[in-house]
């Protein structure tokens, strides 16, 4: 069983990105309502194997959500004036190679 996995929507608005609700393991922690003028939603997964893991972050491969009211050519354009916001980079820090062998301690 993994540590923490969670799901982020994301919706473009003319304005650009905004998060919405988000769900941990597949429950709602918090409800953020789409926004009135969204044309897309895209999903953010992000999912930790154990403690001591870095955190894995995936965008979905397709929108969840598209705005049957906007042509396509105008969701493109706004999609190159806010390309989706890159995953969150993880502070994990590996260990530092040791400097002398193991059995250099023993």
């Amino acid at each position: 069983m993994s540590a923490d996995r969670t799901t982020t929507e994301y919706h473009l608005t003319p304005l650009g990105w905004s998060a919405g609700t988000l769900r941990t393991y597949g429950h709602t922690d918090k409800v953020i309502e789409r926004p009135p003028d969204a044309v897309e939603t895209w999903e953010l997964r992000s999912e930790q194997s154990s403690g001591f893991a870095p955190t894995l972050y995936d965008w979905s491969e397709q929108p969840s959500w598209v705005n049957p009211e906007v042509p396509p050519e105008a969701r493109e354009a706004l999609n190159l004036k806010f390309p989706r916001p890159p995953a969150p980079t993880d502070n994990f820090i590996p260990y530092k190679k040791r400097k002398r062998p193991i059995s250099d301690y023993y």
